[in-house]
């Protein structure tokens, strides 16, 4: 692949497909378990930003790395450890007030023989067990065998473990004991989750396996924090305005960590909090938050934030040219509102 993934998402798209084939070959995971099969395909084969990958290789490839077979596997990787991730959030947001439901496999009549179908949450538990460790061997065999520094594993260890520690506080922040009270908590949540997630891991991935300067490294990861701020604001917000502007009702509120945005905003301006267990539909969100408002508040931040990583793009030791286009590969999904 000699274009730049930016430039060929599709392409990318197809490659990595074609990784997926193979691993569950390997394992013969559609004969032995063609359900389970079917989940993760679907999954991956949907529509997606392959910001991660996209990210990994732009940097390995501004530093003077080659787009050849050994980065394109790690870049794999990343959108599967992505896409398993994907499987236990919707997993676990879906669970929010539903549990039951999510939980109840349809039972066979007994007598039948059928064989009983699979719960669909257990299913998707497995399908994100099974994706994660098959994006753990890919890595692996990239680094064994494609001869990339070592180094990458201990980041991937280390991002994996603060994702999950990211993603367990936020679920253990119940309120109002726990409650996000202010943007500074918020952003200690999204470092967690997001930062080096989303923007940490394929930033350092891309300028280890490029050859990257120490002092270099250091400032891709400051880089990526105020990227991974801005990038939760910006998704939270649209998760809040989309439910705001549902005219539909009766609805059902989502998860409650999923208002963390609402419940900071309404901190730092000084209005009352949500309850501690949040109304049935979305008629006293409505009625608490004002869409205009909340935009206001958010908008500024997310300014700041893009200026701060633009800042730490400057410090790096690239040409001006290869700076401008790392800092507008890493922010072209997060716009201001």
């Amino acid at each position: 692949m000699s274009t730049a993934l930016s430039e060929d998402p599709l392409r990318f798209k197809a490659y990595l497909m074609r990784v997926l084939e193979r691993e569950l070959s390997r394992y013969e995971i559609s004969a032995r378990a063609r359900p389970l099969a079917a989940l993760i395909r679907a999954y991956v084969e949907r529509p997606a930003k392959l910001l991660r990958p996209t990210l990994l290789l732009e940097t390995a490839r501004l530093y003077g790395a080659n787009l050849d077979e050994s980065l394109l596997e790690p870049a794999a990787a990343t959108e599967l450890f992505h896409t398993a991730a994907l499987l236990h959030d919707d997993l676990i947001d879906g669970a929010a007030g539903a549990e039951p439901g999510i939980r109840s496999g349809a039972a066979c009549t007994p007598g039948s023989g059928a064989a009983p179908a699979a719960p669909r949450g257990a299913l998707q538990v497995l399908a994100g067990d099974l994706l994660h460790s098959i994006a753990h061997g890919v890595l692996v065999d990239a680094v064994l065998e494609g001869g990339l520094p070592r180094a990458v594993l201990r980041i991937v260890r280390e991002v994996c473990a603060d994702t999950v520690v990211g993603q367990t506080t936020e679920l253990l922040a119940t309120p109002p004991a726990g409650e996000v009270r202010s943007l500074a908590e918020l952003y200690e949540l999204y470092d967690l989750k997001t930062g080096r997630y989303t923007f940490g891991a394929p930033l350092l991935i891309g300028g280890v396996c490029g050859g990257a300067p120490d002092g270099d490294l250091r400032t891709l990861e400051s880089m990526a924090r105020p990227l991974g701020r801005a990038y939760q604001l910006r998704d939270d917000l649209l998760d809040t305005e989309r439910l705001l502007c549902e005219e539909t009702q009766p609805l059902p509120l989502p998860a409650w960590w999923e208002l963390n945005l609402v419940r900071a905003y309404l901190a730092e301006r000084g209005k009352p909090p949500l309850p501690a267990v949040p109304a049935t539909t979305t008629a006293g969100l409505r009625e608490t938050v004002d869409l205009t408002a909340l935009k206001a508040f958010v908008a500024p931040s997310i300014e700041a934030l893009l200026s701060e990583a633009q800042a730490a793009a400057h410090r790096l030791s690239l040409s001006a040219v290869s700076r401008h286009r790392l800092f507008e590969c890493a922010s072209r999904h997060i716009k201001t509102v």
